[in-house]
């Protein structure tokens, strides 16, 4: 009872002043659209630096590619010596240790085992293809 008497008095009160309600409402409306405006103004600033941030990775996949391309033509060359030499293409030793060496240097750079492992093992079965 005494909730709904301050809302009649409170709405009693508004007609009353309506003009300096009409003004107040003009005030928050225009606040409103100033908020908006400002988080579309970061919006686009995130954007712009999540632009940037996907430019840096698109650069780093650049180099990768040119260093997985480096590698396949090393181990296209390494097939050649095995060949020539008579080795055998897969040599399980050579390739535990090369997988525990980086194994080691990716827990040095934070990154997971399953990334290190999954990332060596398609180096790896891509050696073998090219090397054959």
């Amino acid at each position: 009872m005494i909730f709904e008497s301050f809302i009649v008095s409170y709405a009693f009160m508004l007609q009353k002043y309506c003009f300096f309600w009409r003004c107040a409402k003009k005030c928050v409306i225009l606040q409103f659209e100033k908020f908006i405006y400002r988080l579309k103004e970061i919006k686009h600033t995130q954007m712009k630096d999540l632009e940037s941030l996907r430019a840096n990775i698109d650069e780093l996949d650049q180099l990768l590619w040119d260093i997985i391309s480096r590698r396949v033509e090393v181990a296209r060359e390494i097939g050649e010596w095995k060949h020539t030499h008579g080795e055998a293409i897969i040599q399980p030793e050579r390739y535990q240790h090369v997988l525990n060496h980086c194994l080691e240097q990716g827990k040095q750079h934070g990154l997971s085992e399953e990334l290190v492992r999954e990332v060596m093992d398609a180096l790896h079965k891509e050696s073998v293809r090219v090397e054959s």
